[in-house]
């Protein structure tokens, strides 16, 4: 939807029940039926490479001009787009934005069918829109294809976690940009509003399931790994798996006796023997073009937490503190906890919100300082400096916390954490809880002054469904901390000690790298500018070599060297092997390379590769059909 010529800022609404998102008449509002969406996947090493498929029709005499949001996880590379309608297919390029928009007005005005789509943008990084123009009247099967590839996370140190995002992400605008906001209503229609002033709110259209509308989806991830398969679990959805090659591979279907509804995330888990020893996934390019690429990836096996400690947390949903419950209270500091007070979090959000702070102050270390800073349009500290927590001060501030409402507006967070960040220091370190549901349009901003505040550490803590994986992932990996997720009406306890005892355990950092400079272009993120590794976390970088400098059956190898944050000693070291004689023919490594360093360009505006850039990145990007 285009409101003045622009694009519209979104945020979507409270979801009660869940929000599902799909294609809409630019011309008409009415909602384009979406008949269904089929997910298939390949995992293999850290990475995973995704199709996802929609099937819409358009059941008008018309023809008529499309408009689709479709939400992604930060980490998604996009190498591929396909429209096919009937005996038509359109398989899209990269081009730069301009080029495009130019492009796609000059056929759609020309009466062609044509498609385009903006991913990724710096202002909405979880959403893609893809606008289709000249939809035939009465097509039966409009099927719309993307083809994306990412890392995967790990869990409790001892699991690889496959996420695929069902929800879009919550976003605000500043009550000084003007904004545009649309509702639902219950024909199916979209209603517009321009906002001349104060605040408001955009969401793209939504369908619950009980709509007539609603759609359903179907999921297939097949898993290939170099050891045996000796875990795996979903708790998200209820699947079914067939095992071969000696459980070194396994295909994973939603169970067929149940209509599927994309109205919750979906999540897998999945572990193999040799998950905390170091492993590298090669490709080469094509074979055409000598050029490889390699994907390093270790869990760093730090902790104490056992296999079955872990398999318990993942399968009842927890986040169980990793040293068997028990939260170091040695550590003093100085914590503040920052709240999102802003609308959205209102209901079930704001109490888990407030459970989680009582939680956080009752377990804090003896004489430490802490405050709370409430914000939501604008922010208020609950002290004017961080008090020290004595019985007094604690039994006040937990008669504070039920008071709390979710009633400032908007979400400002950018201000409170410049107060926070600019503070007098109470003691030699400082630790930071975010608390919120919602995303920002300033994320670059905000995540310059974290990163750049070396003296203090963020953790984050994602409330609800659909909550913002760019600002929450984000908070936690520019400010050295780390992030949980709660979704709604699941307990929040088991969240809390983790980030907590995260907060309190020793931290790693990587002190040294050795390579053969004369093979490799890229090292990409720079492991030595990596947020600091905490116990069980996931070691993983990717090397871009040049071309031609590595032929078949070649071997090179990488040396990591771990030392404890604040220390000069070596802890660990680990010697990665690179073997070019197993490599797999694909360009998707490659591109996910240099996804990710466009991605932290448009977040930070710097160039964090160990080895600086010979060559402009976009133009390389648009070279390999990257966005």
């Amino acid at each position: 939807r285009r409101v003045h010529g622009e694009y519209n800022k979104m945020e979507a609404l409270e979801e009660q029940p869940p929000l599902l998102f799909g294609l809409y008449n630019v011309h008409t509002k009415d909602i384009v039926p979406l008949k269904h969406v089929q997910i298939d996947g390949h995992v293999q090493g850290n990475l995973a490479v995704v199709k996802q498929t929609q099937h819409y029709h358009n059941p008008t005499d018309n023809f008529i001009e499309t408009v689709y949001y479709f939400p992604k996880t930060l980490a998604a590379c996009f190498h591929g787009l396909e429209v096919r309608i009937n005996d038509i297919v359109i398989a899209a390029e990269v081009k730069e934005r301009a080029t495009a928009q130019a492009e796609y007005s000059e056929a759609v005005l020309g009466g062609q069918f044509a498609v385009i789509s903006d991913i990724k943008s710096p202002e909405t990084p979880s959403v893609v829109r893809l606008q289709i123009g000249n939809i035939p009247p009465k097509t039966e099967d409009l099927q719309v294809t993307f083809s994306y590839s990412q890392d995967l996370e790990s869990s409790h140190g001892k699991f690889w976690k496959v996420h695929i995002p069902s929800t879009l992400t919550p976003l605000y605008y500043s009550p000084f940009n003007q904004l545009v906001g649309s509702l639902t209503n219950p024909a199916g229609k979209m209603e517009i509003e321009e906002v001349k002033d104060g605040e408001g709110t955009v969401s793209v259209t939504g369908i619950s399931t009980g709509n007539k509308r609603a759609y359903t989806w179907d999921i297939s991830i097949q898993i290939e790994s170099n050891h045996p398969i000796s875990f795996l679990h979903s708790g998200s959805h209820k699947i079914v798996t067939a095992y071969e090659v000696g459980n070194k591979k396994v295909m994973i279907t939603l169970d067929k006796d149940t209509k599927h509804f994309p109205n919750k995330d979906f999540t897998l888990y999945y572990r193999n023997e040799e998950l905390n020893k170091p492993q590298a996934f090669v490709t080469r390019y094509s074979q055409n073009l000598n050029q490889y690429a390699a994907s390093i990836s270790m869990v760093t096996d730090l902790g104490a937490q056992s296999v079955d400690q872990a398999i318990e947390a993942v399968v009842s949903d927890t986040a169980v503190a990793e040293s068997g419950g028990e939260v170091n209270l040695s550590a003093k500091g100085e914590y503040i906890f920052v709240i999102d007070r802003s609308g959205s979090m209102s209901g079930t959000r704001i109490e888990t919100a407030k459970e989680s702070l009582i939680y956080f102050i009752k377990s804090l270390p003896p004489n430490s300082y802490f405050n709370i800073v409430n914000f939501g349009s604008n922010f208020k500290p609950l002290f004017d400096e961080s008090r020290l927590n004595t019985d007094e001060v604690v039994e006040h501030v937990l008669g504070y916390i039920p008071t709390v409402e979710a009633d400032m507006g908007g979400t400002e967070l950018l201000e409170p954490l410049i107060w926070i960040l600019t503070q007098q220091l109470k003691y030699s370190n400082r630790t930071v809880f975010v608390l919120s549901d919602g995303a920002v349009y300033n994320t670059k901003e905000i995540f310059q002054i974290v990163s750049s505040s070396k003296s203090s550490r963020v953790f984050s803590l994602g409330i609800g469904n659909g909550c913002s994986e760019t600002l929450i992932r984000g908070l936690a990996s520019y400010g050295r901390g780390k992030c949980e997720f709660v979704e709604d009406n699941v307990s929040v306890v088991e969240k809390v000690i983790y980030l907590l005892e995260a907060s309190l355990r020793p931290a790693f950092v990587i002190k040294n790298v050795e390579f053969d400079k004369n093979l490799v272009e890229y090292i990409y993120p720079n492991p030595l500018s990596q947020a600091c590794l905490v116990q069980n976390d996931k070691l993983a970088f990717a090397v871009l070599f040049k071309e031609n400098s590595l032929e078949p059956g070649t071997r090179t190898q990488i040396k990591v060297e771990l030392s404890r944050l604040g220390h000069d000693e070596v802890t660990f070291n680990h010697v990665l092997e690179i073997d070019t004689s197993h490599a797999q023919i694909s360009p998707v490594l490659h591109r996910n390379i240099i996804n990710t360093v466009i991605n932290d360009l448009q977040k930070t505006g710097e160039d964090s590769t160990l080895l600086k850039f010979t060559k402009p990145i976009y133009d390389f990007a648009l070279k390999k059909q990257i966005t």
